[in-house]
Parts: C-alpha cells; sequence; structure tokens
C-alpha cells in the first residue's frame, strides 16, 4: 500500500490566497491533497481563514483524528491563525424510526463532539437525512419529535445547540423550523444543495438569515454538485453573489481535490466585484 506523502512531498500550493478577501471567512474541506488532517491544514492556512474539518465517515478505526491529533490541529491552528469548522459525520441517521440507529447517532455524536472540542470550532454541521415516512411538513411531527429527543441527549454535556448548524439536504429546511427554535439550532445553507433540488433558493436564505452561521459553496451543473465552482451557470452565480455580499459568517468552497478548490477560488476572486 502506498504511503500518503507528508508535509513538504511535491504538492503545489494554491496558485492565489484569499485570505482576509471577502466580508465573510473563505473556508475549505480538510482533504484537499491526498494526505491527513495535519499536512492539508499546514498547506492550506496560508490561503483561506478556516479549515472544514471533515469527520464524514465514523464507522471504521482511525476515521476520526486521534487526541494527539486533534491537539497538534489546536496548535497549528493558533501557530498559523487559523479557526476550524467541523462537518460531523454523515454516516448516521438521527431520529431514526429504529432505536438502536438512533442510539449509535447519538453516540457517535457525543464521542466526536467531545473529540473535536478543543478546537473550538465555528460551528458543527450536521445532516439531517429525510426519515422515509415524511412525504410533507404535516407527515414531519413525529420525525421531528424523536430528532428533538436524540439531540438533546446528544448535545448533554457538549457544546451549546447554536454551535450545531443544520444543512439543507433534499428537502424544505422549512419542515424543521419548530425543531430549530426549540433547541435553538443554528443553519448551514448548502447553496449547491438548494440549486441541485431546485428548492427556493432566495426564501430559504431569507428565512433563515437570523440562524445561519456557514454557507456552502459550490459548483453544480447537470444534476452534479460539489464541482469547481467555475461550472456553475452564470445566471446561478448572478443569484448567488449578493447572498454572499449581504453574509459575515463562514463560507466553505465544498470541493474536494486541488483542481476544484484551485478553480473555485480564483472564479470566486473574478466574480467579485472590485
Amino acid at each position: 500500500m502506498q504511503q500518503p506523502i507528508t508535509f513538504g512531498g511535491p504538492y503545489p500550493p494554491l496558485p492565489q490566497s484569499a485570505r482576509g478577501r471577502y466580508p465573510f471567512r473563505l473556508a475549505c474541506p480538510s482533504f484537499v491533497y491526498p494526505d491527513h488532517y495535519l499536512p492539508n491544514v499546514r498547506l492550506l492556512a496560508p490561503f483561506v481563514d478556516e479549515i472544514e474539518l471533515l469527520t464524514l465517515d465514523s464507522r471504521y478505526p482511525g476515521s476520526l483524528p486521534g487526541r494527539a491529533e486533534i491537539a497538534e490541529l489546536a496548535k497549528v491552528g493558533r501557530d498559523l491563525n487559523i479557526r476550524y469548522n467541523v462537518h460531523l459525520p454523515t454516516d448516521i441517521a438521527p431520529g431514526h424510526s429504529d432505536p438502536a440507529v438512533d442510539r449509535r447517532a447519538v453516540d457517535t455524536l457525543r464521542r466526536v463532539l467531545e473529540r473535536v472540542a478543543p478546537l473550538d470550532p465555528t460551528t458543527c454541521t450536521l445532516h439531517l437525512p429525510l426519515s422515509v415516512e415524511v412525504r410533507s411538513a404535516a407527515s414531519a411531527g413525529p420525525w421531528r419529535e424523536r430528532l428533538a429527543l436524540c439531540l438533546q441527549a446528544a448535545l448533554v454535556d457538549g457544546p451549546p445547540a447554536g454551535r450545531i448548524s443544520v444543512e439543507t439536504l433534499s428537502y424544505p429546511l422549512q419542515w424543521l423550523s419548530p425543531l430549530l427554535v426549540e433547541l435553538g439550532l443554528a443553519v448551514c445553507l448548502d447553496l449547491g444543495h438548494l440549486l441541485l433540488h431546485h428548492l427556493d433558493l432566495e426564501n430559504t436564505c431569507r428565512a433563515f438569515a437570523d440562524r445561519t452561521t456557514i454557507l456552502h459553496l459550490h459548483g453544480v451543473t447537470d444534476g452534479r454538485d460539489h464541482l469547481a465552482l467555475d461550472r456553475m451557470p452564470p445566471a446561478d452565480m448572478a443569484r448567488v453573489l449578493p447572498l454572499l455580499r449581504r453574509f459575515d459568517g463562514t463560507v466553505s468552497l465544498e470541493v474536494f481535490d486541488y483542481e476544484r478548490l484551485a478553480a473555485s477560488i480564483a472564479h470566486l476572486a473574478a466574480c467579485w466585484p472590485a
């Protein structure tokens, strides 16, 4: 098995820096180069304001950064003046109708939130996959009740609920509005997901403006997302730019390789008014 190249290997630096350029903090994922967390963070930190620390898989040994790695990430963050946000695991289903699945979600969230706490993340982004029986806002009540119990259990001794940002997926986030208000949860508006699923971009952003702490941004075209930002049709980019200009939280370019990130940084700079 080929060993990952460590920091100092033949990885190209990004062609241009976006650090401090925008009214928001520009972020990118922790896995852009084919390596571990620390080499990626050290290479990316000079070019962005924040790193989106991905903890997407929770089932496998070593899928989460160890305590020593977290301590080193915290040190690197202080040394390089870089903040972190965390994307929580996506292989769990909080609020599931099967209590065993729900318990695993609670246990996983508690474990990950405890592990990343020393990083003082700006937010921890959470997927809440739609339960199979939910077809509309009217049928979402029992699912929301299960979600409330699950998240209350997961956040015992954890961060304040406002540090958890619920991400827009394939359904209208308005279906979860009562839960967001009840628990005081924040929102992650994934602009790419809203475009991909033909959800109401402007009205969703307006409805959740007071709760939104992070935006995910990536190219969407021909039914595919997480593409470089220059793949986004100009008409869609024209809809996104006014939203960005009014935002002062974190905007994460959610693309997962060097070429897409470099193209996305360049395209955003080219589209941004002087």
